[in-house]
C-alpha cells in the first residue's frame, strides 16, 4: 500500500512519510503482564506465545495442526512454555488446543481488557507465531523474533500484509494452488519442521 501511495506521489511520499512503529504501554500493563507470568510460573523463563485465530481476516491453519505444532515444540524444548493467546470469543477453541496437547507448560492468555496488556505481554515472549493478523503486527513493532503464517498468493503475501520494518520475521509460506476455503490445506510436517528450525537459531 506504501509502494502505491509511492507510486501515485513520489514527492509527497518523500517529504511525508515517516517510519514511527513505536507502541507505548505504561507500568500498569507491564506489571499485569509481569503478574500472569508469575501467577503461572513462567517469570524469568522463555515463552512462546502462539495465536492461532485471526476473526477469518486471512487464511489459517486447521485446529489439529496447531496442537500438532504445540507438541513437536514442547518435544524439542523442553525448557520453554507456550502460551495460547486469544480474545474472549476465542477462548473455547483456546482451551480446546490445551486440553488436547495436555502439558502443563502451555496456558492460555484470554485478554478481557485494552490491547496494551496483551502488549505488554507479547514484548515480554520469545517468538511469537501467529498469522496476518493484529497480535502478530504488534510483535513486529516491538521488534519480536516471530513465526508468520502466510499464503503466498497474491494479495495476501508477506511482502504486502508480513511484517513491518522487523528484519526478524520469518514465513512459513503456504497455498502453492489456491483454494476458496478458510483454511489452508498443505500444511504438513515439513512445514513444522521449517518451524522448528527457525526456533533453533533463536532459542
Amino acid at each position: 500500500n506504501l509502494d502505491l501511495i509511492k507510486f501515485l506521489n513520489h514527492d509527497l511520499f518523500l517529504d511525508k512519510f515517516e517510519i514511527n512503529t513505536q507502541i507505548y504501554y505504561n507500568k500498569n500493563h507491564e506489571k499485569f503482564a509481569n503478574d500472569f507470568l508469575k501467577e503461572n510460573n513462567i517469570n524469568y523463563k522463555k515463552f512462546i506465545i502462539i495465536h492461532p485465530t485471526n476473526n477469518k481476516s486471512c487464511k489459517n491453519i486447521k485446529f489439529n495442526n496447531y496442537v500438532d505444532i504445540i507438541k513437536v515444540i514442547l518435544k524439542n524444548f523442553d525448557d520453554t512454555f507456550i502460551i495460547i493467546s486469544g480474545i474472549l470469543k476465542d477462548k473455547e477453541i483456546c482451551e480446546s488446543i490445551i486440553k488436547e496437547v495436555n502439558n502443563k507448560r502451555v496456558i492460555s492468555f484470554i485478554n478481557e481488557k485494552n490491547i496494551l496488556y496483551f502488549t505488554a505481554l507479547i514484548h515480554k515472549c520469545t517468538i511469537f507465531i501467529g498469522t496476518s493478523t493484529g497480535p502478530l503486527h504488534i510483535a513486529s513493532a516491538l521488534k519480536k523474533n516471530l513465526i508468520g503464517i502466510y499464503s503466498i498468493q497474491i494479495p495476501t503475501t508477506p511482502k504486502r500484509w508480513g511484517a513491518f520494518d522487523n528484519n526478524k520475521a520469518k514465513y512459513i509460506l503456504l497455498e502453492k494452488e489456491k483454494n476458496k476455503g478458510l483454511y489452508f490445506n498443505d500444511f504438513d510436517d515439513n512445514h513444522i519442521n521449517e518451524i522448528i528450525d527457525i526456533m533453533k537459531n533463536i532459542i
